[in-house]
């Protein structure tokens, strides 16, 4: 119902914190690999395993039926630097 106040559960907040780390977790990993050569398609790659091997889903992955990735990430050219973005979901459970 839009608008309506969820309250959370102790057990409710200690999953969402454990997905919220390993997110970061995720985050820090993909950002080891990034460097010249390495496509997106490959940093997704390593962040799809991590997620499945701690036992999580990651949640952008079919979303809306038919997104293709577990990242949502592109990089853009800026004058002489490269800058890459990165949204990650992983909130389910296996």
């Amino acid at each position: 119902m839009a608008g309506s106040i969820f309250y959370k559960t102790a057990d409710d907040l200690a999953l969402m914190r454990h997905s919220c780390e390993l997110v970061g977790k995720t985050h820090g990993i993909v950002a080891s690999f990034i460097q010249p050569g390495v496509s997106t398609k490959r940093l997704d790659e390593i962040a799809e395993e991590f997620i499945r091997d701690n036992k999580a889903i990651p949640s952008f992955k079919g979303y809306k039926g038919d997104y293709p990735a577990s990242l949502c990430i592109f990089c853009q050219r800026t004058n002489r630097t490269m800058v890459f973005r990165m949204t990650t979901n992983c909130a389910k459970e296996i």
